[in-house]
């Protein structure tokens, strides 16, 4: 009888024991789960587009919202859209917290005393050319002289007359009519030559049915064109906000270039007025992969700010007139945050890339 009870009293002990124990593990469980899991209060900022939203070139963005990335880093994203350089007099005007102009915008911006600093280089390939009726006699941008091309805001013949330049001519030598959204059905219909154009946006318009020929502008312009741009303010007094946005935009852009096929899918069911196929619709989203990926990533990562890309827009944007300030290109942006925005776990992109459930 003293036995038993020295075994219940052992058995009773022990039992004591491994509640604390479990109650401990649980405890610790939660907090790791707690520890993984997006802020539950999300930050809401803005990012404003210099074009309609209604397109595929930002699948990448649609992408990162719809896998999560930015709600991990604590931020309600909306995008929106503006024209011409509405975007960064928006970010100016502390009406939105990231813009992504061409380096040239950005430029004119710094030019007109707008203090603006790029945080994060996207398109690191040259995106831009123009757009021609199928078997058009214009073939070159050199054979634009003389023609018409139709801009989507009057403030494009800043990016439009840097080739126009490049390519031997000047700026008066061709003619601007502004068609907005409508822009290539006025080439379409013979009211215009020619159409500005860029990387995703012409591939959109094959999948639509218009038959163009593309003339390449990245011969006569190698080099980077649009990034993510913050107010200097923004950028002394939140680095901790730009950092955010950086690592959510890095692992959106890997997941787009693991995935593009997923990316596609997502853009589509966005806005489905675009009414394309993903066979029709594809191509576009490949275009964003090649713009969005090069040597530079490659070796530097997501994000990164080359100098002589940068110079090298510098010296048309003063060619044409449009600068008047020989500025220096490194007080336009910051590489300070890309290892960070890099320095997320590939392997989860990897697997949300893997695992995304097509439909």
């Amino acid at each position: 009888m003293k036995k038993l009870k020295v075994i219940l009293v052992a058995v009773f002990c022990i039992c004591i024991v491994l509640s604390f124990s479990f109650a401990g593990c649980k405890a610790a469980s939660q907090e790791a789960s707690a520890a993984t899991e997006a802020p539950k209060e999300l930050r809401q900022v803005k990012y404003v587009l210099p074009r309609s939203l209604e397109v595929l070139d930002d699948a990448h963005v649609w992408a990162g919202l719809k896998m999560g990335y930015f709600a991990q880093q604590g931020l309600d994203l909306s995008i929106e859209q503006s024209y011409g350089t509405t975007d960064i007099k928006m970010l100016a005007a502390d009406q939105a917290e990231f813009a992504i102009p061409s380096p040239g915008f950005q430029m004119v911006g710094r030019d007109q005393e707008l203090p603006l600093k790029s945080i994060f280089q996207v398109d690191t390939r040259q995106i831009f050319g123009f757009c021609v009726k199928a078997g058009s006699d214009i073939k070159t941008i050199e054979d634009l002289k003389g023609k018409t091309i139709s801009l989507g805001d009057a403030a494009w013949d800043a990016i439009s007359n840097q080739f126009i330049v490049a390519a031997g001519l000047k700026p008066e030598d061709v003619n601007y009519v502004v068609g907005g959204e409508s822009r290539a059905q006025m080439v379409d219909q013979g009211q215009a030559d020619a159409v500005l154009t860029w990387q995703k946006e012409f591939q959109l318009w094959a999948g639509q049915g218009l038959e163009f020929d593309y003339i390449d502008g990245e011969p006569y312009i190698p080099g980077c064109a649009n990034s993510v741009v913050v107010t200097e303010k923004r950028l002394s007094e939140d680095p901790e906000l730009i950092k955010a946005f950086g690592r959510a935009y890095a692992q959106a852009l890997y997941f787009t270039k693991l995935n593009p096929e997923a990316a596609t899918q997502i853009v589509l069911a966005q806005f489905p007025a675009i009414k394309l196929t993903m066979e029709q619709a594809l191509p576009s989203i490949e275009a964003l992969v090649y713009i969005t990926n090069d040597k530079d990533t490659e070796t530097k990562g997501y994000g990164w700010h080359n100098v002589d890309e940068w110079n090298l827009v510098k010296k048309y944007m003063m060619e044409i007139g449009i600068l008047t300030d020989d500025i220096d290109v490194t007080t336009l942006w910051t590489n300070e945050f890309v290892e960070y925005y890099n320095d997320f776990d590939h392997a989860a992109v990897e697997a949300d890339a893997k695992n995304f459930k097509m439909e």
